[in-house]
């Protein structure tokens, strides 16, 4: 039986209760936090409108004048800067509601898809609003967030209807990957789901075509990256990841890169931070149980998506 038969009607908490996605957007986007290098986003981003290009070593820098300067957030800074510019300060924030909303409505959507009940929706949505309040801030892994919800989304759409418009996904990681370093996640999304997919419909008897066609996609969206070749400031992306990913030291003095267990256990004793991620921990073994008490042969290729996320989240990469 293919899960298009077997799934029941849907319903979407943008028509049921659009008010509720609404506040929910306010709560993902209440706090306007601004990290330490918000300026200098603006500023490159300027120099880059200004002139096209950036010296390859770092003029702004004190304490390691000519040290070579990584721009894997070239796109992200343009934009950054064009708004601020276009707008000030208010600018930024529309940004940030924009990217914040964005996420927000392609987690509706991708809710929607499961057939889940509309209170049960709503519920998960709420957890994952206040998850990501803290982390919504004026960085270019804003980004990061809407892309890997509309990749999510596509995702979901394709396993429960039987098909999605995933090719979708080749520009949308050809932009992402000029934007910031975190364009990976989505490839490693779409190469699990693809290769569950795989799996799944040979031990149904349906044959390898559907998911050979989503890893050639996959593909497709991986190549599209090289764009980054094409373009000088976009080059860095490349090395900046890798590096990041190889360097031991990345996960000791990064806290983005900290696993979850070590930055809960190392967080202020009853700080915001840890009850942040003891809200992070719930919702986890929320979903775990919910797949535990309720398994559904067509889930797997999302519970292996989810299933690495949560793997990674874990063992290596927040951010």
């Amino acid at each position: 039986m293919s899960p298009v038969a077997a799934a029941p009607a849907r319903v979407s908490l943008l028509r049921y209760s659009p008010a509720f996605v609404l506040f929910a957007i306010a709560i993902a986007d209440v706090l306007q936090h601004s990290g330490a290098d918000l300026w200098g986003h603006v500023l490159w981003g300027r120099e880059l409108l200004a002139h096209g290009s950036l010296p390859r070593g770092n003029p702004y820098s004190y304490s390691a004048p000519g040290f070579l300067w990584l721009r894997h957030e070239w796109l992200s800074e343009v934009i950054m800067a064009a708004m601020f510019d276009k707008f000030g300060p208010f600018g930024l924030k529309l940004l940030k509601f924009t990217c914040t909303a964005g996420t927000i409505c392609f987690i509706v959507l991708a809710e929607s898809e499961a057939a889940a009940p509309a209170l049960v929706q709503a519920v998960i949505l709420l957890v994952v609003a206040l998850i990501l309040a803290p982390v919504t801030q004026f960085r270019p892994q804003l980004f990061d967030f809407i892309a890997l919800a509309a990749i999510i989304a596509l995702l979901t759409r394709h396993n429960w209807r039987g098909s999605a418009p995933l090719w979708i996904a080749i520009p949308i990681v050809a932009v992402w990957s000029n934007l910031h370093g975190g364009f990976f996640i989505g490839l490693v999304a779409m190469g699990v789901y693809a290769a569950t997919t795989v799996v799944s419909d040979i031990l149904a008897g349906r044959g390898p075509r559907r998911g050979l066609g989503i890893i050639a996609i996959t593909a497709a969206a991986a190549a599209s990256t090289l764009c980054t070749f094409l373009i000088p400031p976009a080059r860095d992306t490349w090395y900046a990841l890798i590096h990041s990913i190889l360097n031991p030291m990345t996960r000791s003095t990064v806290a983005d890169w900290q696993p979850l267990i070590a930055a809960l256990t190392s967080g202020n004793s009853g700080g915001v931070a840890k009850k942040y991620f003891v809200v992070v921990l719930f919702f986890f073994a929320a979903a775990v149980v919910s797949v535990v008490l309720r398994p559904k042969g067509a889930d797997a290729p999302l519970v292996a998506v989810a299933a690495v996320m949560l793997a990674a989240a874990f063992t290596a990469v927040r951010n």
